[in-house]
This record gives C-alpha cells, structure tokens and sequence, in this order.
C-alpha cells in the first residue's frame, strides 16, 4: 500500500512538472490597456457578396456581386468622396466563377491576379491552380489577358517599382518571380528563384520580409514536409535568413518600421493569433532578438479574430480585431489594437473599440485630409470609423 501511494505521489509530481513546463513554453500574452473609443464616421449601402477596400487613391475596389450578374462575381471600381462612395461613377469587370488573389493599383487602372475555380490535376496528383493576370483599364474601360500561369497556392504581387511589377509565384517545380514592363503592360522576363513570399513587405533594395511555405524546392499535394516560416530574401529571390513559424501558425500580415519587424500569425484550425516581433540587423542581414506573444481575447467574447496589421503616421501600428458575443452574427466589439513597443520591453495594446450589434468584418485603414479611418463591414452595409 504504501508503494502506491508513493508511486501517486511520484506521478501527481511529473503531471505537475510537466504541465508547469508547458505552461512556461507558451508564449506570453500581450497586456491590454484602454485607449478613447472608436466613433463612427461615416456608413454607405453597396453591393454584397465580397469585401471592398479603400485604396491610397480614394478608390472602393473590390470582387462583389452584382444584380445584373448574379451567377458570378465582378471587379468594381468606385470613387470615393469625403466618405462617400460615388457608384453611378462606379466601373464594373465581370470576372465570372474567378477568385481574386491580388491586385496592385496603377494611375490608370490595375494589375489583377484571379484564381479560376478549375484545378490543374496531374498524374502523380499535384493539384495546381489555373492563375490568369488581367489588366483593368480605368480610362477606357477594357480588361485585357497579360499571362496565366499553373500555380500552387495563391500568388501575390511584390512591388512596384523602376518600372517594374512583380510577381512572386510557385510552380510545380519552382518558384519564380515574373518580371512585367508597367507601361507596356508585357512580361519581359521568368526568374527562377529559392523563395517565394506572401503577405511580404518591401525594406528597400529589392528586398523583403514575408511569409514562406518551403516545399522543399518541388510542389506536390501528397508531401507532409511543408515548412512554414517567416524569410527575409534579396532582390534575386535567394534566402538570407529565416525563422519557424510556430505549429499550426501561419502568417498573414507584416510590418516593417525602422529595423523593427512584425508579423502577424493565425492558428491554421482555430481562432487563435499570435504576434512576432524582431529586429533586423541589415548590415548581417538576420533576423535578431525573436520573440512570440500571445494576442489576447477581448472582455467576454467567445474569441477575438486579428487582422489588418496596419502602419500610419499619425496612429502608429495598429491590428483591427472582431471580437463577437455569441458564435453566430450576433452583438460584438470591434476596434483597432495599437501595438505599444519600445523594443525592450515585451509590447502592450492599447484598445480602440466600439460595441455593435451585429458582426462587423475589419475592411483596412486609410488616410483621408490627415486623419485615419477603419472600414468594418456586414454583408452590403459598410462603416467608417476614427
């Protein structure tokens, strides 16, 4: 008797130590502090279906559904005036049963990546996408096929610049960036490359901070060795350093301000976020002084969904959040999280809100005559807040 109860003690202790080290490994959450509240601004009625976003230029674009079209999805290009959108001025691009990927503003029109619904099958069961780049005429309003491309996951634009636009891709079996002329509108050339980013940031001389799925130099569906990370590459597409991403994490967005970077990861099954804060060290090129936290869940909501890591000069960086009541389209706190970091001490939030009563989706942030605004939306009704 007494050698079980010194073999319950024994294993009462390792489940204690062993939780505590479990504990101890996850990463610390962000401390909360509470900042003025949201007000709003500004709402319009617009077409449902899909997400609109304010772009630099005081556009509304976005894929929706329109009712002369209701069996497949459209482009549409929408001024915008002192927060309010001007839809008779509004132009529309039928992309039919397509998925927008990306899109990259031009002064006359722009550059959009559409993901058909039709896959690429293969016999040894590498399952690619049909990925086809269009250019939007804004001044005559054609819409014209640049290139199509078998691709695997979704590409992205990576800048513009010198006259150039990139296009960061990965094929079956490499990745590449494809090189078009922004006059001319041409593909002047295919460069094979190690690295293909998503969700990147430029930091000047060609080069990048983003999110990386290593395939391991060859796509296929059946490989279980993806590895996730967070890379910093060089113009020519080639690695300089990387870091892990956690299990199950994936980045969706990243920031650079000054020689501190930030990334944002959401957990890839659950409503989980995590932020990853770093310094770049650009004269070595590494990525130093790592270090994960966790994004806290808002007052009493049953989650709290991150999204939009955002920089502006008058606000900082900021994260818009949603954090809902119920599991359904019920009442919720929406708001904007500016991230309060001196690069030594771990970051605070402080909290923007504002309670609603329905489910509202952040849309982004922009600038107008100076002041920031966030766009939050529900079905065909969006909202301006500041």
């Amino acid at each position: 008797m007494r050698h079980i109860r010194t073999a319950v003690i024994i294993i009462a202790l390792l489940a204690c130590a062993v939780i505590t080290g479990i504990l101890l490994l996850q990463p610390r959450t962000l401390k909360v502090t509470t900042g003025t509240p949201l007000t709003q601004a500004g709402a319009y009625e617009g077409p449902g279906g899909g997400t609109l976003y304010v772009t630099p230029s005081h556009r509304l674009v976005g894929a929706v559904t329109l009712p002369e079209t209701p069996y497949g999805s459209s482009f549409i290009v929408v001024p915008l005036d002192s927060l309010q959108p001007d839809f008779e001025e509004m132009q529309s691009f039928f992309l039919g049963d397509s998925m927008v990927c990306d899109y990259l503003e031009q002064e006359d029109g722009y550059f959009l990546l559409v993901n058909e619904r039709e896959k690429v099958v293969y016999r040894n069961a590498d399952i690619l996408d049909w990925c086809t780049l269009f250019w939007l005429d804004c001044s005559d309003g054609t819409m014209t096929t640049l290139d199509k491309m078998e691709a695997a996951g979704i590409p992205s634009f990576l800048e513009s610049a010198d006259g150039e636009v990139l296009l960061g891709w990965q094929g079956r079996d490499s990745a590449y960036i494809n090189h078009y002329d922004s006059t001319t509108r041409q593909r002047t050339a295919i460069q094979p490359v190690e690295v293909r980013l998503t969700f990147s940031t430029p930091l000047g001389g060609g080069q990048y901070l983003g999110f990386w799925r290593d395939y391991g130099g060859n796509f296929q569906e059946s490989s279980l060795d993806v590895k996730k990370q967070l890379a910093w590459v060089d113009e020519e597409g080639n690695l300089l350093d990387s870091y892990p991403c956690d299990k199950d994490y994936h980045v969706t967005g990243t920031c650079v301000v000054g020689d501190r970077g930030y990334a944002l990861l959401h957990h890839d099954h659950r409503q989980r976020c995590r932020l990853l804060t770093m310094n770049l060290d650009r004269e070595n090129r590494k990525l130093v002084n790592v270090r994960y936290y966790t994004l806290p869940r808002i007052g009493n909501s049953k989650f709290t969904d991150y999204d939009d890591l955002v920089w502006n000069e008058d606000a900082g960086l900021q994260l818009l959040f949603l954090s809902p009541y119920t599991w359904d389209s019920g009442a919720s706190i929406l708001g904007t999280a500016t991230i309060l970091d001196d690069g030594t001490n771990p970051p605070e939030l402080e909290l923007h809100t504002y309670w609603a009563p329905q489910r509202y989706l952040p849309n982004g942030a922009f600038q107008q005559n100076g002041e920031t605004f966030y766009q939050f939306s529900t079905g065909s009704k969006r909202v301006f807040f500041q």
